[in-house]
C-alpha cells in the first residue's frame, strides 16, 4: 500500500473515532450534567476571586469550590475514558501508533 493511502486511512480512522466519541459523550446525560456542573463552578470561582477583599470565609468557600471543580474534572475524565474504551478508541490508537512507528511490519 502506498504511504499516502495509509496516511489517509489513518487520518480518516482518527477523525471518525474522535467525532463518534465526542457525539456519544454529548448525548450522554451524565456527561452533560457533570459538564454543566463543572462550567457552573468555573463561573462561580471567576465571580468570587477577589484577593483585595478576601476574608477567611471567602478563602474557605474558594477552597471548597476548587475541590468540587477538581472532583468534577476527574469525573469527566473518567467518563470520557470509559466511553473511549467502550468504543475501542484506545485499541485503535495503539494500532495506529504501531503502524506509524513501523513496529507492526517488523514483528
Amino acid at each position: 500500500m502506498p504511504k499516502q493511502i495509509i496516511e489517509e486511512l489513518v487520518e480518516n480512522l482518527i477523525y471518525d473515532a474522535v467525532i463518534e466519541h465526542r457525539e456519544e459523550l454529548e448525548n450522554n446525560q451524565e456527561w452533560c450534567r457533570t459538564k454543566e456542573e463543572f462550567e457552573s463552578l468555573i463561573r462561580e470561582i471567576k465571580e468570587n476571586i477577589d484577593p483585595l477583599t478576601s476574608t477567611v470565609e471567602a478563602g474557605e468557600r474558594m477552597r471548597e469550590l476548587i475541590n468540587q471543580l477538581l472532583d468534577r474534572h476527574i469525573y469527566l475524565v473518567n467518563l470520557a475514558e470509559l466511553n473511549s474504551y467502550r468504543n475501542g478508541f484506545h485499541d485503535g490508537t495503539r494500532l495506529i501508533l504501531k503502524i506509524l512507528s513501523g513496529d507492526i511490519f517488523t514483528t
